[in-house]
């Protein structure tokens, strides 16, 4: 209660930016995605089986970089770029992300 909401949203912000751009820049990948998708998902994996620390999603920031920097180099064209499946992946996992960071920003202010 006593964090400024204004703050806390000024802080997150670059952080939200980056996962969100750093998603559909990741589902643009031709090159090398078993390994960028395999480490992510058994690095969650194992977080969520032995942890469950929200602070342990920070080691995955530098590959949602990658990511993002993905889809600023194919900003014009990167809708037509992604097939229909990934962007329905790219849609449930913002959407995903959106509803998490809103249920969060609701129990830090009420």
């Amino acid at each position: 209660k006593s964090a400024n909401p204004l703050l806390l949203i000024l802080v997150n912000l670059p952080y939200f930016i980056i996962m969100l751009s750093g998603t559909w820049g990741l589902i643009l990948l031709r090159k090398n995605r078993f390994f960028i998708y395999g480490f992510i998902l058994m690095w969650m994996l194992t977080i969520f089986i032995f942890v469950a620390l929200a602070r342990y999603h920070y080691v995955l920031i530098p590959f949602f970089i990658l990511g993002a920097v993905n889809l600023l180099v194919n900003r014009k064209d990167f809708l037509k770029l992604i097939p229909l499946t990934g962007k329905i992946a790219g849609i449930c996992f913002t959407v995903f992300l959106i509803g998490v960071w809103v249920s969060e920003f609701y129990l830090l202010i009420r």
